[in-house]
């Protein structure tokens, strides 16, 4: 599912914040346990200026 699924079934008007959990793979060569993690996208829309989302 992308993103932009999603925005089409949130009522933003209804909605004051949204965090979506997305899975990455990346490569540290220092620890390669570290291959899988989660970043948490975290949209406001209750904010204009700060629309776009912000990961944490």
């Amino acid at each position: 599912m992308t993103i932009d699924v999603v925005f089409k079934n949130v009522d933003v008007k209804k909605v004051d914040h949204l965090l979506i959990p997305m899975k990455h793979h990346c490569e540290i060569a220092e620890k390669p346990e570290y291959k899988e993690h989660f970043t948490l996208l975290h949209f406001d829309f209750q904010d204009p200026i700060r629309r776009q989302y912000n990961s944490l």
